[in-house]
């Protein structure tokens, strides 16, 4: 990553081009559709509040790393890293879309001591760490 960078931005200061890396990598691992998702899962009003404050934010830093680094999408100068965070996309969200549904359904049980409870626990647990290994995977 570097290429193309603003050079209003001055010199090469190592530190700040680690961070913008850094947020680049992060952004283009980011899928605000299935974000939403989970913002949907909050039980507090307050709470869902905030899923449009995120999205806003997010938005708004990928078009300043965007502008910042001169590329006209994340990754772009990174094309085999992009690919394959492309590549493992479809796995990790259907993990995700997984995920939220077994969410829902430990929701419905909870504070019930029955096996159904356990056994959504512990799938959602296994939602968490296949979703991590996929993320872990490609940068």
């Amino acid at each position: 990553m570097g290429a193309g960078r603003d050079p209003a931005l001055g010199g090469p200061d190592p530190s700040l081009w680690a961070a913008v890396d850094n947020a680049v990598l992060a952004l283009a691992k980011t899928n605000l559709a299935i974000a939403r998702d989970y913002f949907r899962l909050a039980a507090e009003p307050a709470c869902r509040q905030f899923a449009s404050l995120i999205v806003n934010e997010c938005q708004q830093c990928c078009n300043a790393v965007l502008e910042m680094t001169g590329q006209p999408r994340l990754l772009d100068d990174v094309s085999w890293l992009r690919d394959s965070i492309g590549r493992r996309s479809p796995f990790v969200d259907a993990l995700n879309l997984l995920q939220i549904d077994l969410l829902r359904r430990l929701r419905a049980v909870a504070g019930e001591a029955t096996p159904d409870a356990d056994e959504w626990a512990h799938l959602v647990r296994l939602t968490i760490q296949g979703v991590a290994a996929g993320m872990r995977t490609t940068g």
